[in-house]
């Protein structure tokens, strides 16, 4: 009687601890894994999203000479044979909507997008600085021979993203790093194109998006 009572109570109490000490860590550890894998995916896609956000800023920033008639018509002319046999105010004028009036347009846009360049059809550049500081471009600078002016004019109007690069084309600030959205902007009656506007973001911003998120395990971003 002593052997089947032993025997029964073990299996009362062996077999469901057995069952329990095998059985809820793995479901503990599933239930986890689970909620851990919710709270990151949610966390990467808001991370998606405020990037995408920013990236939108930037793409409006270069369908801005669109929306001025003075600047387009600036950009038609310096794109057409008539620009060297125009007259000294006529020149004037066009480079004045370029070096003026377009960066009104521009001077509400955020912060930490640093500065605009437009690279008119004859190679001219005029620069926009975003807040406090005055850049100017670098002279004699080729424009055109660059990788984010090729892939510019290659989109055929679409925007175009550049990673991170260095603002040498800038006389004060040769050695900054930035990313860029670049467009090809073309006359939209005859398609003709008219030139290229690169907008320049800090990548200091990057790494501030990044650094505002966390997860509750060891990751990497």
């Amino acid at each position: 009687l002593r052997f089947r009572l032993t025997i029964f109570y073990l299996h009362i109490f062996l077999v469901p601890a057995t069952i329990m000490m095998t059985a809820m860590p793995y479901y503990y550890q599933n239930s986890i894994t689970r909620e851990t894998q919710t709270l990151t995916e949610g966390t990467l896609t808001s991370l998606g999203r405020n990037i995408e956000t920013y990236l939108d800023d930037l793409d409006r920033l270069t369908i801005t000479p669109y929306l001025n008639e003075e600047v387009m018509r600036a950009m038609k002319l310096k794109a057409s044979r008539d620009y060297n046999a125009a007259d000294a105010f006529t020149k004037l004028s066009a480079d004045r909507a370029l070096r003026t009036t377009l960066p009104l347009f521009l001077q509400n846009s955020r912060r930490d997008i640093l500065a605009t360049v437009l690279v008119a059809a004859d190679g001219s550049a005029f620069v926009t600085s975003v807040g406090s500081a005055i850049s100017e471009p670098v002279a004699d600078y080729a424009y055109t021979q660059q990788d984010w002016y090729r892939k510019a004019v290659q989109a055929d109007g679409k925007i175009v993203f550049i990673s991170s690069h260095p603002q040498d084309y800038l006389s004060d600030t040769p050695n900054r790093e930035v990313f860029s959205v670049a467009r090809l902007i073309k006359d939209p009656d005859t398609r003709q194109p008219l030139g290229v506007i690169m907008a320049d973001a800090d990548t200091v911003v990057l790494a501030r998006i990044l650094n505002d998120i966390s997860f509750n395990v060891s990751s990497v971003v």
